[in-house]
């Protein structure tokens, strides 16, 4: 069996556990630990297994991902001030997208940080997780996580990754005013692995699909932003501002080395998100934020291949129907301040144009930007009930451009016990082919999932 933990990821996992281990070894010297006041250790996590099926394409009714996986968690509540938290996420891959013919054992630190509170102050810093953000799975301000969707799991959130960050949070009147005042800096920034279709590029090139981990505390790589928010009982909202590096990859063309090459572009944002309650059982959340790349303006030597300055916008209401439904509903958009078709793209030079064009069109299709406005929507229908072992879900994402595109979410489940549950759905991708989620139908699959909670 081979084992591949790479060096980036190496790095993280030492410094994380460094911060975890001096928390846990020096939390005794903070507690001023005596018998009648000793550290506080829980230790509880999740253990699971997902095999996911194509269902079109070449190789479907083969496995696409065949995977076991060992998540645990230990906490340690040192004094009413300290704590440590640590979450270690260890997988066993049979199959995977990643490799499809060795088996690959990967163990990563997910979360590893101690906090600090006090009346009206909380301080974490190590490896965190910080999620922006208020819409169902789509977040124009989450601009510190990012996911790998290559890693298939019915639950998104476990996609989610973070890195190296210190968090900053202070509540005025010790904490019990409405406002609050939160500051992050991350030492780098996070990646997000995409799923690439299987589209044609221009022949001899060579697409190397992901970028180089980002490099601890180098100035082009750390990042950071704040968020000022109102937390009020019907009503919430805040504002952000962001300066770092996007998550999200693009490809440019690396003629020296005949190589299609992703990287990550550093980009300012600025955001805002609300809440508020409608009648006795409806929410309306609104989420929107500019996103401005610094290789996204008309005067870019790459205007036209790159995704350029962008507001995106979400708006939607979540409202349970009868019993034991809810319904969320979201309208997407995306506008595009300054747009150029990648075809119309010229550097002067015939053949390297036509490839300019190619590699253009292609982050054109892997970002989902196929034109200066891009509306879209998502629907969720899920069931849970106190009162029944089943749970059930659909969740729906679609664009709504003259050729539409969709990824359909399903999945039921059931808990055979209090702690083990059991799951089964599909994840199809659908709609045009030259567009984003089409593009990706011989990734469509079905799934089994067996999940124990311990």
């Amino acid at each position: 069996m081979s084992k591949a933990l790479p060096s980036g990821r190496a790095i993280r996992a030492t410094l994380a556990l460094a911060i975890l281990v001096a928390g846990f070894v020096c939390g005794p010297a903070f507690a001023k630990t005596t018998k009648n006041n000793p550290i506080e250790w829980s230790f509880h996590g999740k253990a699971f297994t997902d095999q996911y099926i194509y269902t079109q394409g070449p190789y479907q009714g083969e496995l696409l991902q065949s995977s076991l996986s060992f998540w645990p968690e230990v906490e340690a509540k040192i004094n009413d001030q300290w704590s440590a938290k640590g979450v270690l996420a260890a997988n066993l891959f049979f199959k995977s997208l990643n490799d499809l013919n060795n088996v690959i054992g990967k163990a990563d630190v997910r979360e590893a940080y101690l906090t600090y509170q006090k009346p009206g102050w909380e301080i974490r810093a190590g490896q965190l997780i910080i999620p922006w953000g208020k819409s169902d799975g789509i977040n124009p301000t989450d601009y510190f996580t990012a996911k790998d969707y290559t890693f298939y799991v019915p639950d998104d959130e476990l996609r989610r990754r973070g890195d190296l960050s210190l968090s900053v949070s202070f509540t005025p009147k010790k904490g019990d005013s409405p406002w609050n005042l939160q500051a992050v800096f991350q030492a780098r920034y996070p990646q997000i692995h995409l799923l690439i279709p299987d589209t044609t590029l221009p022949a001899g090139l060579t697409l190397v699909k992901d970028a180089p981990d980002s490099r601890y505390f180098n100035p082009e790589d750390v990042q950071g932003g704040a968020r000022l928010q109102y937390l009020g009982t019907s009503f919430d909202f805040s504002i952000s501002a962001f300066r770092g590096t996007s998550a999200f990859p693009e490809y440019q063309l690396n003629q020296v080395a005949n190589t299609i090459q992703a990287f990550h572009t550093q980009e300012t944002a600025f955001g805002s998100d609300a809440s508020f309650n409608v009648g006795e059982s409806s929410v309306v959340r609104i989420e929107t934020a500019l996103h401005m790349p610094d290789n996204g303006t008309d005067s870019d030597v790459s205007f036209g291949l790159v995704e350029p300055w962008h507001w995106d916008t979400v708006i939607g209401i979540e409202r349970p129907v009868f019993m034991d439904f809810r319904v969320t509903a979201q309208f997407l958009v995306r506008h595009h301040l300054y747009y150029k078709d990648p075809l119309t793209f010229n550097d002067g030079n015939p053949v390297s144009s036509a490839i300019q064009q190619q590699v253009g069109r292609y982050n054109a299709l892997i970002l989902n930007y196929p034109d200066q406005t891009n509306p879209g929507v998502t629907f969720r229908f899920a069931y849970a009930s106190d009162t029944s072992n089943w749970t059930g879900e659909v969740f729906l994402v679609g664009y709504l451009e003259s050729d539409s595109h969709y990824l359909l979410r399903t999945n039921v489940g059931y808990k055979v016990i209090e702690d083990l549950k059991l799951m089964a759905g599909a994840d199809i991708y659908g709609g045009n082919e030259n567009k984003t989620f089409g593009a990706l139908k011989d990734r469509s699959a079905v799934f089994f999932e067996g999940k124990y909670l311990f």
